[in-house]
């Protein structure tokens, strides 16, 4: 993989995160439940598309 791809999907959760964040409340405790939840079902589903 070229470094591209590394960068690409080491921001997406990140930005998909603060995105998120803006939209439903603006407290710095929501983006930390935010973060997790979004890293937790990208990790769940990572994790499926590797089972099958």
């Amino acid at each position: 993989m070229s470094i591209n791809s590394y960068l690409i999907s080491s921001l997406f959760t990140p930005v998909l995160s603060i995105i998120i964040w803006l939209f439903y409340s603006n407290h710095f405790i929501n983006l930390i439940n935010i973060l997790f939840y979004t890293s937790f079902i990208i990790f769940i589903v990572a994790f499926l598309i590797l089972l099958i």
